[in-house]
């Protein structure tokens, strides 16, 4: 899964891109149409039967052919022309690129070893076995071939190959008119052996290539269906798209042109994030084995509820998401939209389509928290309405604000099933628990899209393949789009009987749904919305409380809990009575020098009361000398012992001061053993009263234990009433959407803010045949996204599909069954 956000590259960051994009622009080229499997594979009510057209073996005229089997018509037939061995291709490769090395040359014979067939073309013939030239197909393999022995790797571009097709649509239109010159009007034409020939030659010259050992011409297969099946014999093939140019498709190729197109974007210096990440290898310090310690710990912190989304599927209360699909989910929330690309892997039944669905709730969540912050519905508008061309026609249509865009969700893969089995199983009722069957969302329209079929009657669906609601569609090439459009926004016939008729049958178009809606109106919806949002916070925050006290409690005791409080009174009390110690040290040391100063002050009053005479002062005599030496020592200790008094004072004030505080602190800090020790008990009386509400939660006691089958098929923190209320959100947020899409889908005339005009650009643009501004596409395509939240194509539909939206236009891509294509199929989505 990836979400888009662009960056700026580095000249050596372009350079390095640049060489794995253009290797895989040209080995695109050069992948072979599979003529093999075409020919083996098909569905289960067809009937194939096949011609191997040679030389020797002409084609036999259709009048010969015999009939289809016993309550079988000819549904069609297709001819393969210029059918070859894929061994030509590497010896082709060889004779262009060199040999190499021997053991190069060892290397490439084990490598790109193929077998079996490949053709040049593919045409469909009707069932008088005319061309059917607007359902043409040609291999690009051919004409890169002819090219690069001509011209060399570099001559190859999506442009040329283009250039090449109209050149070829010329030479086929005429070749089809020399043809019908010479025949009947009025009588069917069928192609004939030799005209067979004639355009394989053409297609040989035109790709300016030819087989070294061409024995099959060409491959004709007859194709047939259970007559029942032909209800309308007007009715053209579902192949069959005319057009009044020859469009000639691609038989084997579908990311040339998405290849370029990334080339380019990479020379101008941006890229998409996701591209970015998917073409970098990431350094091992960026990399975190979850088998390791740190990776477990990487898990269990993860997977905390506050980290969890908020929306969750329709599923049974007692199916919980396993430890790792949660992880993944609350991963991949967490880390965007830093880390844009996001892998999940597992093999078949693993969850990894359950997690997707997670995700899908997720988003919608998000974006119905957004809508419930408006006080109209009509706010999701930016001011401005924007004038925008579809083919011919211009409209005026309503912008979202930036807030409520980004949740686009795209599911793409290269395989068709994976693709249908995600976006036509959602709406379907299999995909939600059975609880939760009575929840709708544009159920009406989701069922008119499930049961008309192509020829505009509805099928009766029962059980599970009942649709619940709207949720996906499967879009991606023509013809998917077109049904999708037809079934979503008319009836099969503008009465008013066929009206009736699909309504009593409970299926609406949209207009209907909207005309017809009589649900809460935006506002309740809104306050609904928070309500329910705000029982779920309630929940996971007392779930988060209870998983931190068992987190506390679990691998301690009381004393674990207050060793902190305990060791500070004991380091107090120590503290304590060596500042007492030192008091009394102090106490006796001021007693002792103020005896000492007392003695002194006495000695020098004694001794100045016997000074010497005048004539011994006069005359200096030994005498006097000895008195006024021994009074200046009796001086200075005086002044010594005042002054080692007074620290001594001071030093004793101090240690009184450290007593009362230390005495303050002990004091304190019993205070705070005492409140601690309430705290627990009142830790242990929570989790006492909470242990019925919480019953499953337990937290691992080891990080090795989350490898256990308890945690790793229920995950960490298993709890119904919270999945039930999450699912109610999801409910909310959808029963908003639906409150939003009535409030504004309605007709300006009658209150709406203008969005049917944005439903009715959604339609056009789904059958467009000319490219819109980019501005405008994306604005319609945002438009479809507000009421159908996932759309599914294949990646080879994907380009053609999202043609004109540039890099970063869609929220959310996710790949279905990557491990199934090659590696350049992602490029152009991502």
């Amino acid at each position: 899964m990836t979400f888009q956000k662009n960056i700026s590259l580095s000249q050596a960051d372009i350079t390095r891109i640049i060489d794995i994009l253009s290797c895989w622009h040209k080995i695109e080229f050069f992948i072979p149409f599979d003529l093999d499997s075409r020919t083996k594979t098909f569905l289960p009510e067809e009937k194939r039967k096949f011609y191997w057209i040679t030389n020797k073996h002409p084609l036999p005229e259709f009048a010969a052919l015999p009939s289809p089997p016993l309550g079988q018509v000819i549904s069609r037939y297709e001819l393969f022309l210029g059918v070859f061995d894929k061994n030509e291709i590497t010896a082709a490769c060889r004779q262009a690129l060199g040999e190499g090395t021997e053991q190069e040359r060892l290397e490439d014979s084990v490598r790109t070893e193929l077998e079996g067939n490949t053709c040049y073309a593919r045409i469909s013939l009707n069932e008088y076995g005319e061309p059917v030239l607007d359902n043409l197909s040609i291999s690009t393999v051919p004409w890169a071939l002819g090219m690069t022995l001509s011209h060399g790797l570099e001559s190859l571009s999506a442009s040329s190959f283009e250039q090449a097709k109209v050149n070829l649509a010329n030479l086929i239109m005429n070749f089809e008119a020399d043809r019908r010159r010479s025949k009947n009007p009025d009588i069917p034409a069928p192609i004939t052996d030799l005209e067979i020939s004639e355009l394989c030659r053409l297609l040989f010259d035109w790709a300016g290539f030819r087989p070294n050992n061409l024995e099959t011409l060409a491959i004709r297969q007859t194709i047939s269906k259970p007559e029942k099946k032909q209800e309308n014999q007007n009715q053209k093939p579902e192949d069959e798209e005319p057009d009044n140019e020859l469009e000639i498709d691609i038989l084997n190729s579908f990311y040339i042109e998405d290849i370029e197109r990334v080339m380019h974007s990479v020379r101008s210096g941006t890229i998409s994030k996701s591209l970015y990440a998917y073409l970098n290898a990431t350094t091992p310090d960026q990399r975190i084995d979850l088998y390791s310690q740190q990776g477990r710990q990487t898990i269990i912190n993860h997977l905390d509820p506050e980290k969890l989304n908020l929306g969750h599927w329709f599923d049974e209360r007692h199916h919980t998401m396993s430890l790792m699909q949660q992880f993944a989910i609350n991963t991949a929330f967490k880390d965007y939209p830093e880390n844009s690309l996001f892998s999940v892997n597992g093999p078949p039944g693993t969850g990894k389509t359950t997690l997707l669905r997670d995700i899908f709730a997720e988003n919608i969540v998000r974006r119905a928290r957004k809508l419930s912050c408006l006080s109209r519905a009509a706010e999701a508008f930016q001011t401005k309405a924007m004038t925008i061309t579809i083919g011919y026609d211009q409209s005026k249509i309503r912008v979202l604000k930036p807030e409520f865009t980004g949740y686009e969700m795209v599911v793409a893969s290269t395989n068709n099933a994976a693709v249908n089995n995600i976006s036509q199983e959602l709406p379907k009722q299999a995909s939600i628990g059975k609880s939760w069957h009575p929840q709708s969302y544009l159920k009406e329209v989701a069922t008119k899209v499930a049961a008309q079929k192509k020829n505009g009657k509805l099928q009766k669906l029962t059980g599970d393949n009942c649709p619940w609601g709207m949720i996906s569609c499967a879009l991606g090439n023509k013809r998917n789009r077109e049904n999708f459009r037809d079934k979503f926004f008319f009836y099969p016939n503008p009465t008013e009987e066929c009206k009736k008729d699909f309504q009593s049958a409970g299926c609406m178009k949209i207009w209907d749904w909207i005309a017809a809606y009589d649900g809460p109106t935006f506002k309740q919806a809104c306050a609904n919305f928070k309500n329910a949002e705000h029982a779920v916070s309630e929940e996971l925050n007392a779930m988060q409380n209870y998983i931190n006290l068992l987190r506390e409690t679990l691998r301690k005791t009381e004393a674990d809990y207050t060793i902190a409080e305990t060791t500070r009174i004991a380091e107090l009390d120590k503290s304590f009575i060596r500042t007492e110690e030192r008091l009394s040290e102090l106490i006796q040391q001021t007693a002792g020098l103020a005896d000492n100063q007392r003695l002194t002050i006495s000695q020098i009053s004694k001794l100045r009361a016997n000074p010497p005479g005048f004539f011994a002062r006069l005359f200096r005599t030994r005498k006097a000398k000895d008195y006024n030496e021994a009074l200046e020592q009796l001086l200075l200790k005086r002044k010594s012992l005042a002054a080692k008094l007074t620290q001594t004072e001071i030093n004793q004030t101090r240690a009184n001061k450290k007593l009362s505080e230390i005495e303050a602190e002990i004091i304190a800090a019993n205070t705070n053993l005492e409140t601690k020790k309430k705290k627990w008990q009142q830790m242990l009386l929570a989790i006492k009263q909470n242990s019925a509400r919480f019953k499953n939660i337990t937290p691992p006691l080891r990080l090795d234990d989350i490898e256990t089958d308890k945690f790793q098929i229920s995950g960490l923190w298993e709890n119904r009433n919270l999945a039930a209320l999450r699912t109610e959100l999801f409910r909310a947020a959808l029963t908003l959407h639906e409150a939003w899409l009535a409030d504004v889908g309605r007709n300006q005339n009658n209150g709406g803010a203008g969005f049917a005009k944005n439903l009715i650009a959604v339609s056009n643009m789904l059958v467009k045949k000319k490219r819109m501004q980019p501005e405008h596409a994306l604005a319609v395509w945002q438009s479809l996204f507000m009421v159908v939240p996932v759309v599914s194509t294949t990646f080879a539909s994907f380009g053609r599909q999202f043609t004109e939206l540039g890099q970063g236009s869609i929220g959310w891509l996710f790949i279905d069954e990557a491990g199934q294509g090659v590696p350049q199929a992602a490029a152009g989505a991502l």
